[in-house]
């Protein structure tokens, strides 16, 4: 199973409403990816193992239903939800394709 892991880099003064990005920007993103996506997971980073500050203020799994359902929404809404990061993040995420093994 494909993966697309959205990683939200963290330093000082790093802005992320974690309200706005789980009340609207994933009902966005279920709108508009729907069945596309198998699963959503969300973890806000607290701290590295000996305390210091987490690497990543969030990181994001998005499980793929369907490789090609979701290549399609990409094309027709990703600009969309791109555009909406800034409403509730100061840095851009960094995106990665994974494959679950």
């Amino acid at each position: 199973m494909r993966c697309i892991t959205v990683l939200y880099p963290n330093s000082p003064g790093v802005r992320f409403d974690f309200d706005y990005y789980m009340s609207t920007h994933m009902a966005l993103v279920d709108r508009l990816y729907g069945k596309s996506i198998a699963r959503i997971d969300v973890r806000r980073g607290l701290a590295t193992p000996d305390g210091k500050p987490p690497a990543y203020i969030a990181v994001v799994a998005l499980w793929i239903a369907s490789q090609e359902a979701f290549e399609a929404a990409s094309r027709q809404h990703g600009a969309t939800v791109a555009a909406d990061v800034q409403n509730f993040s100061s840095v851009p995420p960094v995106l990665q394709v994974d494959e679950s093994l």
